[in-house]
């Protein structure tokens, strides 16, 4: 296969060169008449909105003593028997609510 020689100066002089003459754009617009109703304009086209990103979710993780969990499973425990279904993330929260909740008043 064999190269083609370009002439790139060729090719830029032809790439400067207007399509038309500047007077000729002045002479081509046509008039505007005051009379006659005006076209009605597209309205501009507002961007699509995007999705929300999805957060990975993971389980929460705390690192407590062994006496602080089991404290935690009679909590639960203690909510079942009353009829109450108490996850281990519920009964912490309540917890923290009593200990904690004077600290926001």
């Amino acid at each position: 296969m064999t190269k083609k020689n370009v002439d790139w100066a060729k090719f830029a002089a032809h790439r400067d060169t207007p399509t038309t003459p500047p007077d000729a754009d002045a002479q081509a617009a046509p008039e505007v008449s005051h009379d006659a109703p005006a076209a009605p304009q597209r309205a501009a086209e507002t961007p699509r909105a995007k999705r929300p990103r999805r957060e990975p979710k993971y389980p929460a993780s705390y690192r407590l003593p062994a006496d602080v969990l089991d404290m935690i499973e009679a909590a639960v425990d203690a909510a079942a028997d009353d009829g109450v279904k108490l996850s281990k993330e519920d009964a912490v929260a309540a917890a923290i609510r009593t200990a904690y909740g004077d600290l926001l008043a």
